[in-house]
């Protein structure tokens, strides 16, 4: 069940919600300002999930409250109640990366809704990072046996003679064993940038695709095959 953290200075809108948002399934906890709901989500025994929050607020406004989110926290998916035409608030909540917005006075279908999308969004995310955080293991696990085999096909050019067809394909050996070597760093670097957006690594996908047809350009003339790219 998803846990959702409402936050907004007035008790019977709070009331409200939370009556809808229960009779869906979720899980609900109210916060009457921005202070209260910080503690609440910097609490580690306490669980939030998606936090909803008005931006008209005494003290602390919804926007001051995502800023402080963000601080900790990039990967809270935050909703944020605005009145009709709020333009400039949703401009400027969007440098905090709010994760969405709903006008007032809106049902409880329409917030059903904007909490899916977000949701959905989220969960896109999550597994984004996730294939991305196995890419460079797996560019490492590749590694090792790589250097084996350059090692190994280095070590056995020396025992043949100049000239030698078996050398000429050592040597090919080595130049495949370099390519893919090359394609292993692209695949770090792409992990590494879809991890931490401060990394920007650009990848070329196109030469990597073309280094690997390159590569097996041989094996795929043996076995007949033709590749339209």
């Amino acid at each position: 069940m998803k846990n959702i953290l409402i936050v907004d200075d007035e008790e019977t809108q709070r009331h409200s919600l939370r009556r809808g948002l229960t009779g869906r399934g979720y899980g609900v906890h109210l916060a009457c300002g921005g202070r209260e709901a910080l503690k609440y989500i910097n609490d580690p025994k306490k669980r939030v999930d998606l936090v909803l929050t008005d931006f008209a607020m005494p003290g602390m406004n919804g926007l001051e409250l995502l800023r402080r989110i963000r601080r900790t926290n990039i990967m809270l998916p935050v909703i944020m109640m605005t009145a009709y035409g709020d333009k400039d608030l949703v401009i400027e909540a969007m440098k905090y990366h709010c994760d969405g917005f709903i006008e007032k006075p809106f049902t409880m279908e329409d917030l059903l809704a904007s909490i899916g999308t977000v949701e959905g969004h989220h969960e896109s995310a999550h597994k984004c990072i996730s294939l991305a955080r196995d890419i460079p293991k797996l560019a490492h696990q590749i590694n090792n046996p790589l250097m084996s085999i350059m090692g190994m096909a280095e070590l056995s050019m020396l025992q043949v003679q100049k000239g030698e067809t078996r050398k000429r394909r050592f040597e090919a050996i080595i130049a495949a064993a370099k390519k893919i070597s090359e394609i292993n760093r692209h695949m770090i670097g792409y992990g590494r940038s879809t991890i931490n957006e401060a990394s920007k690594c650009t990848v070329d996908m196109q030469m990597v695709v073309d280094e690997c047809l390159e590569m097996f350009s041989g094996l795929l003339r043996l076995k007949h095959i033709s590749v339209q790219k």
